[in-house]
């Protein structure tokens, strides 16, 4: 997390149920309200918190892959458990600013 004059910015946003323990961390650190979110990889403990996030109005950022498997939905094996099936994301939901390789800002 980082908490700054150019907005607060969080990795991970992990799962939806967890949306307003976060948000409550945020505010009590002294920051207003989540304006990045960078999503390491698709997974639900990962990502899923983009849907009640992400329509509050964050910007989320992810490899251009990970935001095609949002988009899709995916089946995969997590620790011992037995497949686990992801639905599509909502567009609201999905990574708007994604990158291959590099991303850069020109300032």
């Amino acid at each position: 997390m980082s908490i700054g004059s150019d907005g607060v910015l969080i990795v991970d946003d992990q799962i939806p149920e967890l949306a307003d323990k976060i948000q409550s961390a945020i505010k009590g650190l002294g920051g207003e309200r989540i304006d990045y979110i960078v999503n390491t990889h698709w997974h639900f403990d990962h990502a899923d918190g983009n849907t009640a996030l992400g329509p509050e109005g964050a910007t989320i950022v992810a490899h251009s892959n990970a935001r095609q498997d949002m988009a899709d939905g995916r089946h995969h094996r997590h620790g011992d458990r037995s497949d686990t099936s992801n639905q599509p994301y909502p567009a609201d939901a999905l990574p708007e600013l994604t990158f291959e390789r590099d991303m850069a800002t020109a300032f």
